[in-house]
């Protein structure tokens, strides 16, 4: 049986190039720009939040940057592969290949145990069964629920759930982890503990891209993305990004200069997690009529 393809990558190589990227849909006779000349780039080893009300295109960036969609005009190369011209097979391979989700709603089949929704990735993957049952017990036990792993779905927590799906992401050892308001289903407290795990799997190495709406939760990266009617108008460490919100000067944060990208975000260059403020400074987040509770750093770690 086929096995997972795993490129081997070095600390501070690009793994995302987005180069003037839009994606726009047609609403009637309204054109949408949900992203407006966006331009990105990620290297392996970075934490990196892309954080922005709704309606700001954090969405659609996500789904460009998943392989799930590929942009109207522009270039994106993820691990040095052009996305943009790829058919449904190909975008689908490099999913799975490169990218391991981590939903909001943990999207775990409850007629499956624990342990089989973690080998699930592997199973499309074509891998052995026997190896899919090794490395799927080996990120259960990374993730401490190797106890748990007969359970279904529905026997857990809201967090451990979403440990599970972390560790589904892991097992195909990808080459970023992409979340997607990882915490937003989960109350004050795990929510800090999912952060902290997400800081302990980047300080080992794992590059990963998460999309929120919350300020504070965003402050838990090293980098932070802030996008705004479909455009970046700020890049740059966590702890720049406190100080620009303690200011109330978000409207006027600093556009990312696209001639220095190459250099932005390098995991030495950005401000470490703990430097980035205290996130119950910054407040509470509203969206969609519903207020997001701020995690409180001593639950964060």
């Amino acid at each position: 049986m086929a096995k997972v393809k795993t490129v081997r990558r070095e600390p501070g190589e690009v793994l995302i190039e987005m180069k003037d990227i839009c994606k726009t849909y047609v609403m009637g006779e309204e054109v949408v720009k949900a992203n407006d000349g966006i331009n990105l780039v990620i290297r392996m080893g970075e934490f990196v939040s892309i954080v922005g009300k709704s309606g700001s295109g954090k969405s659609t960036l996500m789904n460009i940057i998943g392989a799930l969609d590929v942009p109207t005009s522009g270039q994106y190369l993820l691990g040095g592969e052009d996305v943009g011209d790829m058919t449904q097979n190909e975008l689908a391979d490099i999913r799975n290949r490169m990218i391991g989700f981590v939903f909001q709603q943990y999207n775990l089949l409850p007629r499956l145990s624990i342990l089989e929704n973690v080998e699930l990735p592997l199973l499309y993957a074509k891998v052995s069964s026997s190896e899919r049952r090794e490395r799927a017990m080996k990120q259960l036990e990374r993730v401490g629920l190797q106890d748990k792993c007969q359970n279904r779905p529905n026997q857990l927590s809201g967090g451990q759930q979403q440990r599970v799906s972390i560790a589904r992401a892991l097992a195909g050892n990808p080459a970023i982890l992409l979340a997607d308001e990882p915490t937003g289903a989960l109350d004050s407290r795990t929510s800090g503990q999912i952060l902290r795990f997400f800081k302990e799997l980047n300080e080992e190495g794992n590059t990963i891209v998460m999309i929120t709406h919350d300020n504070s939760i965003a402050l838990q990266a090293k980098r932070v993305v802030r996008i705004t009617d479909g455009k970046i108008n700020f890049d740059g460490p966590a702890a720049e990004y406190a100080e620009v919100i303690r200011a109330g000067q978000l409207a006027e944060a600093r556009p990312a200069a696209a001639g220095k990208l190459a250099e932005v975000g390098r995991p030495e260059e950005t401000g470490r997690p703990e430097e980035a403020g205290k996130p119950e400074e910054v407040g509470r987040t509203e969206e969609a009529g519903r207020t997001e509770e701020t995690v409180r750093p001593e639950e964060v770690g």
